[in-house]
């Protein structure tokens, strides 16, 4: 396709330290949604069977818990899927204004490219601990409004 789908994962993971979310996409959204244990590969051979997804497909993981995510990354592998693994901010398109990019969590980043997707172009978007923020255009009040949470 010309619009950039050709290389769009069929599946999104998030592992997380409790449990991993996944989304399965479809015309360039999230489809459907599942939440499962991060370390339990009969759950998601299950979620797989319920989805009718059949091996292999192709994946765009994150995680802030590495031996979780690697896990699943091996799992995901061994059934000939294809990985796409995004654990540093230099795979994003984001510019960084903070001293330590390196330091900022994935999951955070990619809640800021979720809120990108929401908002007008050129509309800039903050991080803040736990909510991400478009700031609107300049007005007479200047307030933010949360664009993610």
């Amino acid at each position: 396709m010309a619009d950039g789908r050709e290389s769009m994962p069929k599946l999104v993971a998030d592992v997380g330290n409790t449990r991993m979310k996944w989304g399965r996409c479809e015309a360039g959204r999230i489809a459907a949604a599942a939440a499962l244990a991060p370390d339990d590969p009969d759950a998601w051979r299950e979620q797989m069977a319920a989805w009718k997804l059949a091996a292999p497909v192709s994946w765009a993981v994150a995680g802030v818990h590495p031996k979780h995510r690697d896990q699943f990354v091996d799992w995901a592998r061994r059934r000939g899927d294809q990985v796409h693994v995004i654990e540093k901010h230099t795979q994003l398109p984001l510019k960084l204004n903070v001293e330590a990019p390196e330091q900022v969590g994935i999951d955070r980043l990619l809640g800021v490219l979720a809120a990108r997707a929401l908002v007008p172009a050129g509309m800039p978007v903050r991080q803040s601990r736990s909510t991400c923020w478009t700031n609107r255009a300049p007005s007479a009040v200047g307030r933010s409004s949360p664009a993610c949470a």
